[in-house]
């Protein structure tokens, strides 16, 4: 849910896509969401799953307007540090870590192959649902 003052048309049915107070708004808007998601990743559980959040695009097809909103947030969250590895040690971009495949991984589920010197594996405790979320934002 999004409450702002946004500029509306005469008839107030709908919002004045060119207005750049609209555009500015699109830009708080995905700026608040970065941020939130920053905060979230600080929480012991919710930094597996402040995806859970992200505006879904698969079930929903959005005007022009709307849609500024989606690619800017698709595009910020690749540089943001907002993921872990596979050792839990510090947050990283998302373009910068892959799930390992259930064919790669032992038993008890750890990778059969050591991870580079920088790591690019996923940690283990984020959620296959949760991912293919980031998998609708191009990740």
């Amino acid at each position: 849910m999004i409450n702002s003052d946004f500029v509306t048309e005469a008839s107030r049915q709908g919002l004045v896509t060119t207005s750049q107070r609209n555009l500015d708004l699109l830009r708080g808007i995905c700026d608040a969401f970065i941020a939130a998601a920053l905060q979230l990743c600080r929480h012991d559980k919710l930094r597996y799953t402040w995806m859970r959040f992200l505006p879904k695009t698969k079930e929903h097809q959005y005007d022009h307007f709307w849609g500024r909103l989606v690619d800017m947030l698709q595009t910020n969250l690749r540089l943001h540090p907002l993921m872990l590895p596979w050792s839990e040690s510090t947050f990283r971009p998302i373009p910068e870590l892959y799930t390992v495949p259930d064919k790669m991984l032992d038993k008890k589920g750890n990778p059969l192959f050591r991870d580079t010197r920088v790591e690019s594996y996923l940690s283990k405790n984020y959620q296959r649902k949760d991912l293919s979320i980031l998998d609708d934002y191009g990740w």
